[in-house]
């Protein structure tokens, strides 16, 4: 009888040890899954975008009055002063299209380019196309690397001019210098395009993209009553606060005008879709992994505690022939460091398949990140001993005369 009762515990606690095992592998790729999404989403969050995003608001501004090219280029410019009059501002500059465009506005600013002179295949070279005003790269502090920034003199009696960035100028002009060169665009083949300065890779796009070749053209020669307003604010001045105060000054340029979209960049960037969908998913992982980590804490306790009752005769024995309580500690904590050991060992190797299906939504982080690893195996260790103190104290804690007698 004492038997099978001996043979059905050690069933049930091999049961009981291999199901842990199983829940300790399954927390291992979880916490492994949402660490490498976290910090994904950190250096996300804090990639070199080529500008200084902080003490920067942005403001759409519409005019549904588009009869002239004149009327165009006076509201814009209009606005520009307005906003460069109101207490606080350091300095404003506009484009078509905001900076950390969505994937759909990236895509239509795209166009066809070929240098003058060169032969080329098809339509040439396809770069981005942004459109920005005078004052726009210094109020965004992009670098200058080479040539000069547009002024207001770059307008439409003067010849076409462009800025180019740093990849363009690596990828199409390779060791040529690109200053002085002369481009065209496939949208407007009788106005080629002078270049005349270079600045250093923006993320004109998605947060989760790579810089791409990008043509920068004067907004002041191809004017539009459709732009964004871009204010740089000092650092005593709360650019959250001065969205308000942005709106009001278009609306005193003229209230037909239609301002709307006013945030910080800062905001633009937390509330963009490339961070969104990399902190939702950080998130989403972080929570099962969280809870994966309880119930696996939770098994191995009970198994622990589980353990420790069917051994209490054993033990009360090794006391009662001189054990000390630290060997009791040992004896339970073994048991315990084998079976999250296993976990941990399992878990790192159930990761390397998810770690390839992560892949892709990784940013700057590779998917079998050392640091991430050996933080996982830190937290999992330390919720093991956390789990199987209260158990092992328990067996220490036995005396062996009423252990013994119990049985």
């Amino acid at each position: 009888m004492e038997g099978g009762r001996t043979a059905a515990g050690r069933t049930w606690r091999r049961a009981g040890a291999s199901l842990v095992v199983v829940e300790l592998a399954i927390t291992v790729v979880l916490l492994m899954s949402a660490g490498l999404l976290a910090k994904s989403f950190y250096r996300l969050l804090h990639e070199d975008v080529g500008m200084s995003t902080d003490h920067l608001a942005v403001l759409h501004v519409l005019d549904q009055d588009d009869s002239s090219v004149a009327r165009a280029i006076a509201t814009e410019r209009n606005v520009r002063n307005a906003m460069a009059a109101l207490p606080g501002v350091l300095s404003v500059g506009d484009s078509r299209e905001p900076a950390f465009a969505s994937d759909e506005g990236y895509k239509s600013s795209k166009e066809h380019f070929r240098v003058i002179g060169r032969s080329y295949l098809g339509e040439g070279d396809e770069v981005n196309a942004p459109y920005v005003s005078a004052s726009y790269f210094e109020t965004v502090r992009a670098r200058l690397l080479q040539g000069r920034h547009f002024t207001d003199a770059d307008d439409l009696s003067k010849p076409r001019v462009a800025m180019i960035n740093r990849t363009m100028a690596k990828q199409i002009f390779g060791e040529e210098q690109p200053l002085g060169k002369t481009i065209v665009g496939e949208w407007d083949k009788d106005h080629p395009v002078l270049i005349i300065g270079i600045v250093d890779d923006i993320k004109d796009g998605p947060l989760d993209t790579a810089p791409t070749a990008s043509v920068y053209r004067s907004l002041n020669q191809d004017p539009t009553s459709d732009f964004y307003v871009t204010v740089r604010t000092s650092p005593s001045t709360n650019e959250k606060a001065m969205l308000s105060s942005m709106v009001r000054a278009v609306h005193q340029v003229s209230p037909g005008l239609i301002a709307d979209g006013e945030e910080t960049m800062a905001d633009r960037i937390n509330n963009s879709q490339a961070a969104y969908l990399h902190r939702s998913a950080a998130w989403l992982v972080a929570g099962f992994a969280g809870l994966a980590l309880l119930l696996g804490s939770v098994g191995l306790y009970g198994v622990i505690s589980y353990t420790v009752g069917q051994r209490t005769r054993e033990i009360g024995v090794r006391m009662a022939l001189g054990a000390q309580r630290s060997s009791v500690y040992r004896l339970i904590m073994k048991e315990a460091c084998c079976l999250a050991l296993l976990g941990i060992g399992g878990g790192i190797l159930g990761s390397l398949a998810a770690a390839s299906l992560l892949r892709s939504m990784l940013f700057a982080t590779s998917p079998w990140d050392k640091a991430t690893v050996l933080f996982v195996a830190l937290v999992l260790a330390a919720a093991a001993l956390l789990a199987t103190y209260l158990p092992a104290r328990r067996a220490a804690s036995i005396n062996p005369n009423e252990a013994l007698r119990a049985e």
